[in-house]
């Protein structure tokens, strides 16, 4: 999240370098912590790494500490360098060392021209120690395990057993650390990072869930931002404060995306291979057709067969970016013609790689967002997400409920009003008009909500803004963190339609 806990930019990534393509109020530090001695050494790829130390309890700032895994690619320039430049793909759970150890190398040189660019692994994620990881498997077990709940044949109780078993096994695992999982924890680590570096103001992009830390960061450290680039941007206050009202948005936005899919398969029928000049009709049938018998997946890694419930997590992986619509497309022709493999094939990749994200989710969110303490929400919220989303219903109500029965305080919680005082420097807010992730709708009430902040819409589709590499998109983005300069008001950059370029 994810802010999703479907996606981050770390897995969008990876699939675009596998397709060759060139994604409470608490106070900001209640006692002074200690800045991190880094010593950096050189590691794989020409990188260098290093290890911060940082509180487990900011509240204790000389007491117990954790250690954040860190990477940094040097600056092309030193004589012109600006700075560091921290980035945060996503999650919670996407790793920032994988994402810049990963990033395409032509990307890497554009932004290394002035800056260090640093990844982290946020407490708890990746490389960084202690790790949470509740050792459960995902798609029997976990936020999204199947078979996905349906008021026709909810049994409550198992429901609620599960999650309760679920949260049960995160906190004997990761007890010790769950309190202290919440973005502003993440915000006050990255002040320690930025203080590490010798930076005076920090520079920063974060993507998805990222622009919630970034967002949290302005809020509690006003004026100490150089830059903030906040890409796939959520909502803050209300992903925080309504999270019930927020996963709906979410979920109506994975409808509008697949939507679009069907419309842009039906005026591209050769391109697309699926459907004919009714693809939604044909991915209805398909659907139907899994949910009463699922079918062999021989070539998958699991070789489990394909239900109708894997088919929505493939819908769901699918809207991601566009560039992932022609393989969509062709594993929805394979399985209309009885071979799973391929869709099957993305759900097995689900959740091996959603694993930690999940766990990272479940840690942070049930912090960060004031979810009901009592079952009943949940159950009204996932009986009425049935109703509205015919292919999506499971990612709203039943699938939220492990998060309102974390027994944790939120002592160390940010919940508003976030905002980039006037003195500070302004942020940059950029939006995709059919993000299915962050709905456009949320980019542009954060930037409301910021108030001394600039939006910046990329019309399209898809949650990989960042790292689409679409041209205006990061050359608005580099004059920004390079020099300051905004785009005009009402500014915006068009991705190209997708199988307009096949």
């Amino acid at each position: 999240m994810a802010p999703t806990r479907l996606a981050t930019a770390a897995t969008i990534v990876a699939a675009l370098l596998g397709a060759a393509a060139l994604s409470g109020t608490a106070s900001a530090a209640p006692r002074s912590a200690p800045t991190p001695v880094l010593a950096w050494e050189a590691c794989d790829g020409g990188f260098e790494c290093a290890t911060a130390k940082v509180p487990l309890d900011h509240g204790r700032p000389h007491g117990r500490k954790i250690e954040l895994a860190l990477i940094r690619a040097r600056s092309a320039d030193p004589d012109r360098r600006i700075g560091s430049l921290f980035v945060h793909p996503g999650g919670p759970g996407g790793s920032g060392v994988d994402f810049v150890r990963t990033t395409p190398p032509p990307a890497l040189a554009a932004i290394t021209r002035r800056f260090d660019v640093i990844g982290f692994d946020a407490r708890g994620a990746g490389e960084s120690r202690p790790r949470i990881d509740c050792a459960v498997d995902q798609e029997r077990e976990g936020i999204y395990a199947q078979p996905f709940a349906r008021p026709e044949t909810l049994d409550a109780g198992a429901l609620v057993s599960r999650a309760r078993r679920y949260v049960r096994r995160c906190l004997e695992r990761a007890g010790d650390l769950m309190p202290h999982m919440s973005s502003a924890d993440v915000a006050r680590d990255l002040d320690l990072l930025r203080a590490a570096v010798g930076d005076e103001k920090l520079s920063y992009i974060g993507n998805s869930y990222g622009s919630l830390v970034g967002a949290t960061y302005a809020s509690l450290f006003p004026g100490r931002a150089r830059a903030l680039a906040l890409t796939a941007a959520i909502d803050a206050d209300t992903w925080t404060n309504r999270p019930l009202e927020v996963m709906r948005e979410q979920t109506a936005s994975f409808e509008d995306v697949l939507d679009r899919f069907f419309a842009a398969c039906a005026a591209h029928p050769a391109q697309c291979g699926f459907g004919g000049e009714d693809p939604e009709s044909a991915f209805e049938s398909l659907l139907e057709r899994l949910d009463a018998q699922p079918i062999p997946a021989p070539g998958s890694s699991s070789g489990r067969p394909l239900d109708g419930d894997d088919l929505r997590i493939a819908a769901s992986a699918a809207t991601i970016s566009p560039n992932q619509w022609p393989d969509f497309a062709a594993g929805l022709a394979a399985a209309e013609a009885g071979d799973g493999s391929a869709l099957r094939q993305t759900v097995d990749d689900f959740y091996a790689g959603a694993s930690q994200d999940l766990d990272l989710s479940l840690a942070t969110l049930a912090l960060d967002q004031r979810y009901p303490r009592h079952i009943t929400p949940f159950l009204t919220a996932g009986r009425h997400a049935a109703s509205l989303f015919p292919t999506f219903a499971f990612n709203s109500g039943y699938s939220e409920l492990p998060f309102g029965l974390v027994p944790i305080g939120r002592r160390d919680a940010f919940a508003g009003p976030f905002r980039n005082a006037p003195g500070s420097a302004p942020a940059l807010v950029v939006g995709t008009t059919h993000d299915p992730n962050t709905p456009y709708a949320w980019s542009k009430r954060l930037t409301a909500d910021l108030g001394n902040a600039r939006l910046l819409t990329f019309r399209g589709d898809g949650h990989d803004v960042l790292t689409s590499l679409d041209p205006c998109v990061v050359g608005t983005l580099l004059a920004y963190l390079e020099e300051g300069v905004l785009p005009p008001p009402g500014a915006s950059c068009k991705r190209v339609p997708p199988f307009d370029a096949a």
